[in-house]
């Protein structure tokens, strides 16, 4: 559970605005509580958005519609509800379609954990990724790094994370690197917490 925010200890500071920042503060605090971890098939899809990595039909027998002007071209992919549950999204949680589960579990699992350390799906589609990356941004590490950063986080990265990020990559970035990049960042809980 996050710890209050240091300006919440001394509540009841004076005028106006001393009330909009409590309850400013009040609301803020409120809004970390209720993160929650991303179900299988959210991180599923993170994942493949940011590395380009969906498959290009679903599996399942499903008709959807088009996608309409107004979705960007990064977002028109398939969903990880439509294909076959594969070992990273089964470790992660997904159940069986056979079966009725009305509650995810919380915690991470040591089966979880080993998945997103070095499962095999998982590092495929981060090298698949990085290749995918590098092909279609062919920049330098300091714009590979801020491009992956304000995708995945919806942020740049700051001077420790760039100077982090740039030391991975190295001078010339190779799919290995963006690899090992993107794997850094998709492990953030930054990346796989939804609030």
């Amino acid at each position: 559970m996050p710890q209050p925010l240091p300006f919440l200890k001394n509540p009841g500071r004076p005028g106006i605005f001393g009330a909009l920042m409590d309850e400013y503060a009040r609301a803020a605090f409120d809004f970390c509580r209720v993160a929650e971890a991303f179900t299988a098939e959210q991180f599923v899809d993170g994942l493949w958005m940011l590395t380009g990595t969906a498959p290009a039909k679903p599996l399942a027998p499903a008709t959807i519609p088009p996608f309409t002007d107004p979705v960007p071209p990064e977002r028109r992919f398939t969903r990880a509800t439509l294909v076959h549950c594969d070992d990273l999204m089964r470790s992660l949680g997904r159940p069986n379609r056979e079966q009725v589960v009305t509650v995810r579990p919380e915690h991470l699992t040591t089966l979880q954990a080993l998945d997103l350390l070095n499962g095999k799906t998982l590092t495929n589609t981060l090298a698949t990724g990085g290749a995918n990356i590098l092909r279609s941004r062919p920049s330098g590490a300091r714009q590979i790094a801020s491009d992956l950063f304000l995708n995945a986080l919806g942020r740049k990265p700051n001077g420790e994370e760039l100077a982090l990020a740039e030391n991975i990559l190295g001078e010339k970035p190779t799919p290995a690197g963006v690899a090992d990049l993107l794997g850094v960042i998709v492990m953030l809980p930054e990346f796989q917490l939804v609030r």
